[in-house]
C-alpha cells in the first residue's frame, strides 16, 4: 500500500469519525442522566461493550486485562440507535477491510523466492 493511499485511507476514517454520532445518541433522553451514572463508574481498567439486545441499548463492562464481567445495564434506546450501531458496523468493516489489504499485501512483500538462499 502506497503511503499516500494509507493517508488517504486514515483521512477518510477521521472524517467519518469526526461527523460520527456518540455514544451518547443511542441512549434515549429519558435514561440519559441513568447513563451519565454509569459511565462515571467505569475506571481506567476497564473497557465496554455497547449493543443492541431485547430492544434496548446494552452496556458490559469489563476488567483489563483479565477480561471478567464486571457489571452490565440496560438502557432505552433513542430514535438514533439503529443509526449509531450502523455507524459503528461501518466503522469497524472499513478498518478490518484495511487491515486485510495491509496483510495482503505486506504477504506478497515478504514473499521468499525459491531461489534465495537462506543462512
Amino acid at each position: 500500500m502506497s503511503p499516500f493511499f494509507l493517508i488517504l485511507k486514515l483521512a477518510t476514517l477521521y472524517v467519518i469519525g469526526a461527523m460520527a454520532l456518540p455514544p451518547e445518541d443511542a441512549i434515549h433522553v429519558d435514561d440519559l442522566e441513568r447513563y451519565e451514572e454509569f459511565m462515571n463508574a467505569v475506571s481506567g481498567s476497564q473497557f465496554l461493550d455497547m449493543y443492541m439486545e431485547n430492544a434496548s441499548v446494552k452496556i458490559d463492562i469489563y476488567e483489563y486485562p483479565s477480561n471478567d464481567h464486571v457489571q452490565s445495564a440496560h438502557f432505552k434506546p433513542s430514535s438514533k440507535a439503529d443509526q449509531y450501531f450502523q455507524q459503528e458496523k461501518e466503522q469497524a468493516d472499513a478498518l478490518e477491510a484495511m487491515e486485510k489489504q495491509g496483510m495482503t499485501e505486506r504477504a506478497a512483500i515478504c514473499q521468499r523466492d525459491e531461489h534465495t538462499e537462506v543462512f
